[in-house]
């Protein structure tokens, strides 16, 4: 049993079994072994006990036969506890051999199982070391990429804000220029606009004077000759201002007078070319030209 060993796997060194298990197990066999023993020596004596009082019995009946019975008593006595001796040590050295079989067999399996765990174990911590070293080479890998991508973003945002700035400048300039423009075309349009309605104001000044004369000039003819048919020529449409369909008493036509007006500082011989025209045009028998200002 001292041949048996174990081997630590990680520092290599071999330590005996028996030291330890083997010599409780070796104690505990012995015990049960001296027990069983014990009851049969009991049992043998406990016979014994009986022939011996079988032979006191036999001494009785035979006291010539004592000695030689008593001889060979001794001497089976002997015999048996030798041949039973025999066998006890036997069976005890053969139990031993089995039981230090048994104990070998399941330390060599427990021995097995223990390097099966440990195989499984140090794979598994290799494994889970493989697997932290890919976790920081990646890590290290990402914490390289944020500080490239930080780079490359903040390289970008400078370039992006150079051109932002280039452009809101061109527009700004663009926009100064276009402002400078349109404040130029505003003056333009404001002179303009200023001179059509000076223009405008001069003009409707004349006409709504021309009007006012032709509104009295009408009102008097309506006033003097109430037979008659005074009525303006509309706005826009070619002819002189008013025209007079003269009646007699009898409210039947008689002819057509056309009256123009002219309400203005300054005379214009043209007028009265333009009032002829208007006269053939409408086929009036006379024509008046009422003006303010005469000719010279």
């Amino acid at each position: 049993m001292n041949d048996v060993t174990l081997k630590c796997p990680q520092c290599g060194h071999r330590f005996p079994l028996t030291n330890t298990l083997a010599a409780q197990l070796r104690g505990e066999v012995e015990a049960t072994l001296t027990q069983r023993h014990q009851a049969e020596l009991q049992q043998l004596a406990h016979q014994l006990a009986q022939a011996q009082a079988a032979q006191q019995e036999a001494q009785r009946r035979a006291e010539a036969l004592t000695q030689a019975q008593q001889q060979a008593l001794e001497q089976a006595r002997a015999e048996l506890e030798a041949k039973l001796r025999a066998e006890a040590s036997e069976r005890l050295q053969q139990l031993v051999a089995q039981e230090a079989a048994r104990l070998r067999e399941q330390a060599q399996l427990q021995i097995q199982q223990f390097e099966q765990q440990l195989a499984h174990t140090r794979q598994q911590l290799a494994q889970a070391q493989a697997a932290e070293l890919a976790l920081r080479q990646q890590a290290a890998q990402v914490a390289e990429r944020e500080r490239t991508l930080e780079l490359e973003i903040a390289r970008r945002v400078d370039g992006q804000r150079r051109e932002w700035e280039e452009r809101v400048r061109q527009i700004a300039a663009e926009e100064q220029r276009l402002k400078l423009q349109e404040k130029d075309k505003t003056i333009e349009d404001l002179k303009r606009l200023l001179e059509e309605a000076r223009r405008k104001s001069e003009q409707g000044s004349q006409e709504l004077q021309g009007e006012v004369l032709e509104l009295d000039i009408q009102a008097a003819l309506a006033a003097q000759f109430p037979r008659d048919v005074i009525r303006p020529v509309p706005k826009g449409a070619a002819g002189a201002d008013l025209l007079q369909e003269v009646r007699d008493a009898a409210l039947a036509p008689c002819g057509t007078i056309v009256w123009e007006t002219k309400n203005t500082k300054h005379w214009q011989p043209a007028w009265i070319a333009k009032l002829k025209d208007d006269q053939r045009a409408c086929g009036a028998s006379l024509a008046v030209l009422v003006s303010a200002a005469l000719p010279p």
